[in-house]
């Protein structure tokens, strides 16, 4: 009686047993598939260098879409060379791949099938993208393409020469690409260098113009202070301030038109500046590398939260109103106060210099 409770109690599945075994079952299952996915990718490395080396491959795809998809993509690796010897060094191997390919499907496929599935797989995997139309009867569509290979394979299964008609599609394939133009990818690419580099030669003129403004302009500028009495309501300044930022271009100077329009940094960061409001490198710097939003954001809290409106003869704008401004037109904002402080202080500001206002 023993022993037998004994054998029940070695041979019960306990809950831990359990456990332990399908873990190990399932860290076979894993191994056996990394193995078998291993396998499937050394296979298809294989036969992707048995087809651009022009080796025999051990069997022929089973169906048109393999069979597509492996002409398609062994002609946009170079199979079919570029042109004049590069072309005629290529040609036998590119043949015969595409013989094997094609030549090797089981008669049961139509060249109806075959023309479908290598016009789709054309499309798919953009083989005449990077080839560029001269206008000749030279270019190739995907749709000329399916039906000169679907005709290549008629005809080799007809009289039995199984490479001949391929030849002369590789040949013709591998005159379009020696003729084709940039592509896009690099066509895009350079018009972004391009750009970048546009708008680093800018910020680098932006910079360098603005220490010269400084130094030129900034440093000569009478500081602005708000007096004990009030602007007159007469005052130019004042009036020019009561306008709103768009009307009010037309009565601001060319001088400081242009600095707010082409230099906004330097030209805002020296109102800043007069008026005591911000140091001038601190907002320029700011300025100068966050073009947009940190040009925005300090004319708007310039104009809304701090004097330096009253200063330049007009009011602490309304917030609602001072994003709308500061965000829209940041630069009709900038030219309104250059304009304003030129007014009260009686000097007109120059590009490179200070001169006194003629009354």
């Amino acid at each position: 009686m023993p022993s037998s409770s004994m054998c029940r109690r070695r041979g019960s599945i306990t809950p831990g047993r359990l456990l332990v075994a399908l873990l190990a079952a399932s860290a076979g299952g894993a191994r056996a598939a990394r193995v078998r996915a291993a396998a499937r990718l050394s296979a298809g490395a294989h036969r992707l260098l048995d087809g651009l080396l022009g080796a025999p491959s051990a069997a022929a795809p089973p169906g048109p879409a393999e069979a597509a998809a492996a002409v398609v993509d062994f002609l946009r690796a170079g199979g079919a060379g570029g042109g004049g010897n590069a072309t005629a060094a290529a040609r036998p191997a590119c043949a015969g791949f595409l013989a094997r390919s094609l030549g090797g499907l089981n008669e049961s496929w139509s060249d109806v099938q075959l023309e479908a599935a290598l016009n789709s797989t054309c499309s798919e995997r953009a083989l005449f993208t990077k080839v560029v139309t001269n206008g000749s009867a030279e270019h190739l569509d995907c749709l000329s393409f399916s039906s000169r290979l679907a005709r290549a394979r008629r005809a080799g299964a007809a009289n039995g020469s199984s490479s001949a008609g391929y030849a002369a599609v590789c040949e013709e394939y591998a005159v379009l690409v020696s003729k084709q133009g940039p592509d896009e990818s690099s066509t895009e690419l350079a018009a972004e260098e391009e750009a970048e580099a546009g708008t680093g030669f800018i910020w680098i003129v932006q910079v360098i113009f603005g220490v010269v403004y400084y130094f030129t302009v900034v440093s000569k500028y009478p500081v602005v202070k708000e007096g004990p009495e009030a602007i007159p309501e007469e005052h130019p300044a004042k009036l020019l301030q009561d306008q709103n930022e768009l009307s009010s271009l037309t009565k601001v100077s060319p001088t400081n038109c242009m600095l707010s329009f082409c230099c906004p940094a330097a030209r805002a960061s020296h109102t800043f500046h007069s008026t005591e409001t911000l140091n001038y490198w601190i907002s320029c710097g700011i300025m100068t590398c966050f073009p947009f939003w940190g040009t925005c954001c300090a004319l708007f809290i310039a104009n809304s939260c701090t004097p330096m409106n009253r200063k330049l003869g007009g009011e602490e704008r309304n917030v609602v109103m001072s994003l709308v401004c500061t965000w829209c037109c940041p630069c009709c904002v900038i030219a309104q106060d250059a304009e304003s402080m030129d007014l009260l202080v009686g000097v007109k500001t120059g590009v490179c210099g200070v001169t006194q206002a003629e009354n």
